[in-house]
């Protein structure tokens, strides 16, 4: 059995490569692919989809790796497990389960898919230890990165959904520095103890190559679709939505954040739209310059982001200045779940 492991990065498109794997879960047992559930909700979803009554299938067997990977945490003091993981089993059971499933199918490649993965190197190798023992010592390990700048804005935003409080991104880049979020080596070289095959990949080539399902399964000889899932707040809504979550208390907040994942206006487009200034930008790169050139060496690539110095370069239109128009034509669509707060942040 060849095993192959995607540890991340978060934001690169983990959370539509594990929708495939469990949409194709019964197609791909066929093809002696394995991506296994982790407990019983997940095992009885996989049971139905191989009788040929899948259905949608539940967040415990969609991203029951990152369930697995909370769980190693939370038994290892790191925090509770998230409530939308809810009745998880001990971490031995589910690593049981999986090795259970290995045993009945017999599968020529075993997947096991995870952003969450990504914090071990930086919590505990001992969690690295509990994969390798489930996927093998010969498993290959994948890992896709963005651009420290592109990533650090969209995984800030994506703590909002998680409820956090937190600053300004362009007051917050201190609080990455010597983390997983800019410090890329401390997610990677621990793998690199434990496992002889890393696939280091800049994720411009996989979004050129139409998304991490696509990417993937061609690298792997599958058919994975590709689908739009746990897609970014647009970035014109980011101070809005800050102060939301801050301001509203976490059901108010809740439900202007939901809001604005799927209220549409007339805007530039998300890429297009300025969060961190010059100063941040700045920061940012000269952070980063040491593990981009040890990314570079490991790989054997002579940049590994070839558009590195690019990070430096605003983006078109400064989100402090486009946040009047964003409000107006939020109100304008008298859609508005907190419309009296909004108005107090014209």
């Amino acid at each position: 059995m060849q095993s192959t492991i995607f540890i991340g990065h978060h934001k690169t498109g983990s959370t539509a490569l594990q929708h495939a794997l469990a949409v194709d879960a019964a197609r791909l047992v066929s093809e002696g692919v394995l991506y296994p559930a982790v407990e019983f909700q997940g095992m009885a979803y996989l049971a139905a989809a191989l009788a040929g009554r899948g259905g949608a299938a539940p967040l415990n067997y969609a991203q029951g790796h990152n369930a697995l990977g909370f769980k190693m945490i939370a038994e290892g003091g790191g925090g509770p497990v998230p409530d939308f993981h809810p009745m998880l089993p001990h971490s031995t059971q589910m690593e049981h389960a999986i090795a259970e499933q290995v045993a009945r199918f017999a599968p020529k490649r075993l997947i096991l898919a995870s952003e969450v993965f990504a914090n071990f190197g930086a919590i505990s190798g001992g969690h690295i230890d509990e994969i390798a023992r489930i996927a093998g010592p010969k498993a290959e390990v994948v890992v896709v990165l963005r651009r420290p700048d592109d990533y650090l804005v969209s995984w800030h935003l994506q703590r909002l959904r998680f409820g956090h409080h937190v600053g300004p991104i362009a007051e917050e880049i201190r609080h990455y520095a010597g983390t997983i979020h800019l410090d890329y080596r401390k997610m990677i070289a621990p793998w690199m103890d434990r496992f002889e095959v890393l696939h280091v990949v800049p994720y411009a080539e996989v979004k050129a190559a139409g998304g991490l399902p696509s990417w993937f399964g061609r690298r792997l000889g599958l058919s994975l679709a590709e689908t739009a899932q746990n897609v970014g707040l647009h970035r014109g809504f980011a101070e809005i939505a800050r102060r939301a979550v801050i301001e509203l208390g976490p059901e108010g907040g809740r439900g202007m954040l939901d809001w604005l994942h799927r209220v549409r206006i007339d805007l530039p487009t998300s890429d297009q739209i300025e969060l961190l200034g010059h100063k941040a930008r700045r920061e940012i790169r000269r952070g980063f310059e040491p593990v981009h050139d040890w990314l570079s060496a490991l790989t054997g690539r002579a940049a590994f982001f070839d558009d590195l110095d690019q990070s430096v370069e605003p983006l078109p239109f400064a989100e402090e200045a486009l946040r009047p128009v964003v409000i107006e034509r939020l109100l304008a669509t008298g859609q508005c779940p907190q419309t009296d707060w909004l108005e107090r942040q014209r």
